[in-house]
């Protein structure tokens, strides 16, 4: 259940919530949320429910209380999740070394580099999740394709590249337009090998008509550095993926490789979320 597009309020009300882009009050165009009154800003889920339920199949009994009383999008609760256990192997990994200088046993240094391999899955799964969901949301609630121009333009100037037939014609008819998006963004989330800020950066021009790599800034860092962090990162993921067992002397991992994996993607995350509108919050 990647996408939710319906919620119900205290009262059993449907209401449909998620992302589009529009216009600031400053005539820029950004992304926003759209109206809805139980101000969820898109496909949200009470994390309460999701992490009590991970924490009765892990046999523990009272959820985190900072984790509590939110409202998180489930493209954030599956990063949360799937990013703790990078934390989880780095502490394996501090426990077999009881943090003592020096370079680890070989046996030790596979957690380092699962750690930086898991990190950009992690992200990944993010990315797809927080486009798939934005992008399906703002496709569903266009009227026209004047009010997806941008996605409606892009796409079908690839589909005529491919030479059709006028019988084909036929495809766009009435709402069926919709599906051939939708399809061509669920295709474009499956070819998303390398989540890297160039690719992010088209997929959300191309989906929702902004870009959200312009968002990834924080205190001490703006987004073009951000941006080449991320790269980096990731080309370090891929030469440790790709590497055989012969074994890793170019790619060689430190524990504050990881720790700083964490806090920028972490950090990115949150950029996302927000550029997104779908940021958490409290109940």
């Amino acid at each position: 259940m990647l996408v939710r597009r319906g919620l119900r309020d205290r009262n059993g009300n449907s209401h449909e919530s998620g992302c589009r882009l529009g216009h600031s009050p400053s005539g820029r165009r950004s992304v926003r949320v759209a109206d809805d009154p139980l101000g969820t800003g898109g496909p949200l889920i009470l994390v309460r429910t999701l992490i009590r339920a991970a924490l009765r199949a892990a046999r523990y009994h009272k959820p985190p209380d900072h984790m509590l009383a939110k409202i998180v999008s489930i493209a954030l609760a599956n990063f949360e999740f799937a990013i703790d256990d990078v934390r989880r192997l780095l502490k394996l990994h501090d426990a077999e070394t009881k943090r003592h200088s020096g370079r680890p046993s070989r046996q030790i240094e596979f957690f380092k580099r699962a750690a930086i391999i898991l990190s950009i899955t992690a992200w990944e799964s993010f990315i797809e999740d927080a486009l798939r969901s934005c992008g399906r949301q703002r496709i569903a609630s266009a009227a026209s394709p004047l009010e997806v121009e941008g996605t409606f333009n892009s796409i079908a100037q690839s589909w005529l590249q491919q030479s059709p037939k006028p019988p084909d014609l036929a495809d766009w008819v009435g709402e069926r337009w919709k599906e051939i998006l939708t399809d061509r963004l669920e295709a474009d989330l499956k070819a998303l090998n390398t989540p890297n800020a160039g690719n992010v950066k088209a997929l959300s021009k191309r989906y929702l008509d902004g870009d959200i790599t312009m968002s990834w800034s924080w205190k001490g860092t703006n987004a073009a550095t951000a941006a080449s962090r991320l790269d980096k990162l990731i080309r370090l993921r891929g030469e440790l993926a790709h590497r055989g067992p012969d074994l890793f002397k170019g790619a060689s991992v430190r524990r504050q490789h990881v720790e700083d994996a964490l806090r920028l993607l972490t950090r990115l995350v949150e950029c996302t979320e927000r550029a997104l509108g779908t940021a958490p919050r409290k109940v």
